[in-house]
Parts: C-alpha cells; sequence; structure tokens
C-alpha cells in the first residue's frame, strides 16, 4: 500500500492524506457536538472535503492533460473557493443558517494547502 502511494502524484497524494486528516480532526474533536458547537466541526469538514475535490480534479488534469490546464484550473480555484467562502459566509451571516462556521471552512481549506506545500517541498529533494 506505501508503494502504490508513493506511486502517485502530488495532488493524489494531497488529497488523500487530507481525508486522512479529516477522519483523524472528526474523531478528535467528536466533543464539539455535544457542547453545542458543531459548527466548527463541519466547516473543518467541509473545508477538507472542497479541498480534497479540488486537488482530485488538479490530480486527474495533471495526469491526462498537462500543464497548460493545471495552470488555467489554479486561476479557476481561486475564483471557485472565493465564490464558496463568499456564499457560505452570506448563508452564515445574512441568512442565519448556522451550520458551518466559515473560518473553521478557510481553516480546513488550509489544511488541505499545508499538506500540499508539505508533499510537494519534499517531493522536490
Amino acid at each position: 500500500m506505501i508503494t502504490s502511494f508513493n506511486k502517485l502524484n502530488v495532488y493524489y497524494k494531497t488529497a488523500l492524506l487530507s481525508l486522512f486528516v479529516g477522519v483523524v480532526l472528526t474523531l478528535a474533536l467528536m466533543f464539539l457536538f455535544f457542547i453545542g458547537q458543531s459548527e466548527i466541526i463541519l466547516g473543518l469538514i467541509l473545508g477538507l472535503l472542497f479541498g480534497t475535490i479540488i486537488y482530485m480534479i488538479n490530480g486527474i488534469i495533471e495526469q491526462h492533460q498537462g500543464y497548460r490546464l493545471s495552470v488555467a484550473f489554479i486561476f479557476t480555484r481561486l475564483i471557485l473557493l472565493i465564490g464558496f467562502m463568499v456564499g457560505m459566509a452570506l448563508l452564515y451571516y445574512k441568512g442565519n443558517v448556522h451550520v458551518f462556521n466559515v473560518i473553521a471552512i478557510a481553516g480546513g481549506y488550509f489544511i488541505s494547502e499545508v499538506l500540499f506545500i508539505v508533499l510537494h517541498l519534499r517531493e522536490r529533494k
């Protein structure tokens, strides 16, 4: 299993590690459901899922199309992230839908970004 993981490109590795970190965080922060702060853990999970989906798409693009489409997807990813965060902020603050914490969503996506940076630097050596 380790050898098949090492054969994956950096985007697939990031997606798999993001899912693993999401499961570990969910189990570690399970007590938040019982003290009335479920929006924090749900926001972290949503941010990690968004990052995982984005990195899976980026891995598919790099594997099949090359770097030109990958560079175009980086800009599309930025627009998607901004739209996603603005939409969730509008739902949270204007629509009074307190299911996902906006800061926790950004934190969950940030975890995926940090994992990507660490894996990318590790592969460059």
